[in-house]
Order: C-alpha cells, then structure tokens, then sequence
C-alpha cells in the first residue's frame, strides 16, 4: 500500500524508501509490434543466446545509453542546428548508434531472465534510460533530416509528455503496454533514415510534397509523424491510467494531479524559450539538452516511485531553477543575462542528473543486496548448458 501523498520531494530517495524495492512483483511489457515479434525479438534472442552468461544484463543497458549519449553529442559538434550538412559517416554512424541502442535495449531483459538475475534497480535502470533516450532521438532525426530547430522544440513536449504518460499509467497496474506502433518502429525508422542519409545524402529530405494543399518537405512529414504519434500515445495513456486509477478507487482529480510537478516544469520551459527565442536559436542543442535532463528525471522518479511503491509529491527541489529562470524573463528582471541562465541550468541538471543516477543505483544496489555491474556466476544459464 502506497504512502499519502506529500506536497514536496526530496532531491534524493532514502535508503528506507528504496529498501521497499524488494516486496516489488516485477512488471511486465506488452509490445504487439509486428517488427518487434517478427524480427527484434528473434534477433536478440540469437545475439544474447552468445553472450557470455556472466556479461551482466545492466551492462547491456549502460552500454545503450553510451550509444544514445554518442548520438547527441554528434549532433551537437556536427550539425549544431539541425540544418547543416555533414560527412556521410557521421549519418551512418549515428544510425548504427541507435540501431545499437535498440538492440542493446531488447537484449538487457532477455540477458536478465536466462541468467536468472531480474531485478527492479534493471527494470528502473531500462526505463530510465529510455527515458533520457527520448529527447535524444528527437533531436537527431530533427538533425539528420535537416528540419531546423523549430520541429525538434515542436515534438520535443508531446514526445516527452507521451513517454512520461505511459509510465504514470503502469504506475496503477505495474503493466506497460506499447501499442501497435511504438518505439521499436520509431527507433528502427529513424535508424534507416540516418543510413539512407548517409547513402543518398541529405537531400532526400528537401523534397517538396503536397499534402491537402499543404507544402511540406519530406523532412518535415517525418517530424510531423513524430507528433502525431506522440499526440496519440499521450491520449492513449491519459484515457487508460484514468481508467486504471478509477478500477483502483482513486479519483480523477487525485489520479490527474500526479502530473502537476511534469505539467509545471513544461509550462515553466515553454514561458522560458518564448521570452528567448534569440537565445534558443544560438545555443538549440544546449536548451533541448537541459530540457531532457529535466523531464528524463521527472520521469525516472515516477518509475521508481512505482517499483517502491511510494507516493507521488506535487513539487519537487530540482524543478526550482526552471521555475525562476521562467520567472526572471517573464519579469525582465535583468539580474543575470540570459546565455548565462542557460550555461548554468544546463550544468545544474547535468551535474543533478548524474549525482541522482548514481545514488539511486547505490541505494538499491543496497536495498537489494546486489552489485550493479556484476551478477552471480555460475548462474541459472550455465546450468543449463
């Protein structure tokens, strides 16, 4: 049973808080996705039926998140707003990235049940890192497509808005459910984009097309696509976790207000890029990164929330800082230039984000009696070798 809840969170869980992490049941995943069952799926099985059976499953994730990571800083040094044209490998190694990410991502739960070493610190440490790999893919394929910098602030809320969603929703029934469509076709898709990039070169998305009367680009239908599929994962998951919270007794106002510390921080970071447009189309990568940092840690709170079972809190310390860089432009106030706000978000939630991943990991590393990088071997697949 779930705590009340409390008006304000902590930066950082306690030891005591984490410890309820070991009466967690395990969640589950529902993917229909045709790509996912036909091919990912049967892939990854093969990829980690060679693994090593000592090649810890968080590993694998970590490893992902070095591939999402590689990705964006590509971007940034390469094509620093998202127009610019660039070596042909750049393209396709940054496609590979991701396809690497992807199937990293698949391999993690695969490796995890034949080793016999599921836990909740894999199943938050997955999430988490798809998590911050949301933003990131917006901005690469915004950047490979050459869309400029509005598409990628334009799809960069409703995406991140949709994955936060789908989270609070399995925050009632421990059951993700992704859908038809979902990140297996976002990730491959953006993958052979950033291949046919690299083959074909970037003009591929200077095509002209007529939609209703409408001009686009093709790089802009494929943006286009992004927000309509997040719109639709975000009504999707609002219609089901009400639905779910109704079945549990807990009303629409208490299930809604959930959201407020996310709906708060997206408000506050949309009144904050309208004051500084200038600002945003100097320094486009840094805003969206500080932005990501942000949201990614919103959302990895909801996911440990769930897996400890503790309550949510309708404000929390580290959303502080884009609430008074809102406050400083909206009311001209003039104390500290506004490229100087940026640099030092930015580096307070690289810098939050970072300290708040790796107490979390150490706590329920403790809570759980396990190493984050290392699993028991022999273990359950040498036995059965």
């Amino acid at each position: 049973k779930r705590e009340r809840e409390k008006v304000v969170g902590r930066m950082y869980f306690k030891q005591e808080e984490i410890n309820k992490v070991t009466t967690y049941p395990g969640g589950s995943t529902n993917d229909p996705s045709i790509l996912y069952k036909y091919w990912i799926s049967p892939m990854c099985a093969k990829l980690v039926a060679r693994l090593p059976s000592y090649v810890a499953p968080n590993l694998l994730t970590l490893t992902g998140l070095i591939c999402t990571i590689s990705t964006f800083l590509l971007s940034w040094f390469f094509i620093p707003n998202m127009v610019e044209e660039t070596h042909n490998w750049v393209y396709i190694l940054m496609g590979t990235l991701i396809f690497t990410y992807m199937t990293l991502d698949n391999m993690d739960g695969k490796q995890a049940f034949r080793t016999g070493s599921s836990t909740p610190l894999g199943e938050a440490l997955d999430h988490g890192v798809d998590s911050f790999s949301v933003g990131i893919l917006v901005v690469a394929t915004s950047s490979v497509v050459q869309s400029g910098i509005w598409w990628p602030l334009f799809c960069l809320g409703p995406t991140m808005v949709g994955f936060y969603l789908a989270h609070w929703q399995e925050y009632f029934n421990h059951y993700l459910d992704l859908g038809l469509l979902g990140p297996t076709e976002a990730e491959t898709l953006s993958a052979v984009a950033f291949w046919a990039t690299g083959i074909f070169g970037p003009q591929i998305w200077r095509y002209h097309v007529n939609v209703f009367g409408l001009h686009f680009t093709t790089g802009d239908l494929v943006m286009l696509a992004s927000f309509v599929a997040a719109l639709w994962t975000i009504s999707f998951s609002l219609w089901d976790g009400l639905t779910l919270a109704k079945k549990k007794g807990i009303n629409r106002g208490e299930a809604l207000s959930q959201l407020f510390p996310f709906t708060l921080s997206l408000i506050c970071g949309g009144v904050w890029v309208s004051h500084n447009i200038s600002l945003y189309e100097q320094h486009p990568q840094m805003m969206v990164a500080t932005f990501n940092l942000l949201f990614s840690y919103l959302t990895i709170l909801c996911i440990i929330q769930r897996v400890a079972s503790l309550s949510y809190s309708y404000f929390y310390l580290p959303m502080i800082p884009m609430i008074l860089a809102a406050a400083h432009s909206v009311l001209n106030l003039r104390i500290l230039d506004e490229q100087l706000v940026l640099r030092i978000l930015f580096w307070f939630y690289l810098i939050q984000f970072a300290l708040f991943a790796s107490e979390s990991v150490t706590r329920f590393c403790k809570a759980l009696n396990i190493k984050f990088l290392k699993i028991a071997y022999p273990n359950k697949a040498t036995k059965t070798l």
